[in-house]
């Protein structure tokens, strides 16, 4: 291929690659997007910020999204909570200390996330991602492990990375008299329950099938009457990358996927990598037979309740989908922001960096917000702002 075909094939790539280099919104919130405020501070009973794929932030500058994040972290005050929503340190998780360093690069990553807490005065809250796990290779249990005693250590805090010990959950943590926090490892459930040494395991569910299921509806049912916020880190339902949607740029340029800058084409191999990855994909995937069952299981699980709020990261978008009465919201962009299909029966899509926050109000209503750091994050973007129940 020559270079002026290649820079052809560059320019219709780049043209046609944008799944949402503007806010999507469905038809009907699209006239109104941004409802005004809802609530007096004083009519607020809990706000809930979910942020996850922190882990590779700007180590020469704060991460724009994260200092947005501190300065409403500091303004929401003690009846607020943080939850990161996994793939807190890339790309690895947090090696051992023998391993110098890789080891230094890991803590400055994790600490940019660290370090805004250290005023904050709400609950901050870990759950581990696939990075986490040692990037779903052997030893992730290991990893998580260490990634929960340094973030407890350095928080002081108590225990704030959860499920505890490396379990899979589900954990539940009351945050208000009707609010229940229940955190959930679906990397355990994906892949790292083969690491599990049964014969002294401190965790309850230590099988995958079929107590990792049935203790979740258990706690459903037992939480019937209240709101429910599940945080794991892999999505149900996504129009994103690991949900088999790429952009017309990859089946020509697959390396960007991996490398923004990796600008060679390869348009036979490109559509290749799209078409497994879409019919086939790795277990990161959701069209994974393994995913696929782990996402079966849980809407079947979640089918017969609607008080249910599902968070998650992963996917490095910001999503809202609402199905069958409970509320699925994609958080994955802390550091990172990749591409989702719009539309596909999703409320709210943006390929960008930012953050979810959740506003429970005294009279039982909630509302979603998603924002967008402008100025460094000395501001934010509120870019949608819609009451879900």
């Amino acid at each position: 291929m020559n270079l002026k075909t290649a820079l052809l094939y560059g320019s219709l790539a780049m043209l046609l690659s944008c799944g949402t280099t503007q806010p999507f919104y469905t038809v009907e919130q699209s006239e109104n997007p941004i409802l005004e405020a809802p609530y007096q501070e004083t009519d607020i009973a809990y706000e809930v910020f979910l942020i996850g794929d922190c882990g590779k932030p700007n180590l020469k500058t704060q991460e724009p999204t994260l200092r947005l994040l501190e300065n409403q972290l500091k303004e929401s005050g003690e009846k607020s909570a943080v939850v990161f929503l996994g793939d807190n340190i890339y790309d690895f998780g947090l090696p051992a200390q023998t391993d110098v360093e890789a080891r230094q690069e890991a803590e400055d990553r994790i600490n940019e996330s660290l370090n805004i807490l250290k005023t904050y005065q709400g609950s901050p809250f870990f759950v581990p991602g696939n990075h986490d796990w040692n990037r779903s290779q052997e030893g992730g249990l290991k990893a998580v492990q260490r990634e929960e005693a340094y973030i407890e250590n350095y928080l002081d805090r108590g225990n704030v990375f959860i499920p505890d010990d490396a379990c899979p959950g589900p954990q539940e943590i009351p945050l208000t008299d009707d609010l229940i926090l229940v955190a959930l490892d679906s990397e355990w459930y994906l892949n790292g329950h083969h690491e599990v040494d049964k014969a002294t395991s401190p965790c309850e569910v230590i099988e995958k099938e079929p107590e990792y299921i049935q203790a979740l509806k258990e706690t459903l049912e037992r939480n019937k009457n209240k709101k429910v916020l599940m945080v794991a880190h892999h999505p149900l339902l996504s129009t994103g990358t690991h949900g088999g949607y790429h952009p017309f740029k990859s089946h020509f340029f697959p390396l960007t996927d991996l490398n923004k800058k990796a600008w060679v084409p390869l348009p036979i191999l490109g559509s290749v990598y799209v078409g497994w990855r879409k019919f086939l994909g790795h277990p990161q995937d959701m069209p994974h037979k393994i995913y696929q069952d782990y996402i079966e299981q849980m809407l079947a699980t979640f089918e017969p309740y609607d008080n249910l709020i599902y968070a998650n990261g992963h996917e490095h978008i910001l999503q809202y989908f609402q199905k069958d009465g409970n509320h699925f919201i994609t958080s994955g962009a802390g550091t990172k922001k990749s591409y989702a299909r719009r539309g596909k029966d999703a409320q709210f899509t943006y390929g960008h960096k930012g953050f979810a926050k959740l506003i429970y109000g005294k009279d039982g209503k909630g509302f979603l917000e998603f924002w967008t750091a402008k100025d460094g994050g000395e501001e934010g973007i509120l870019i949608y702002r819609q009451k879900i129940f």
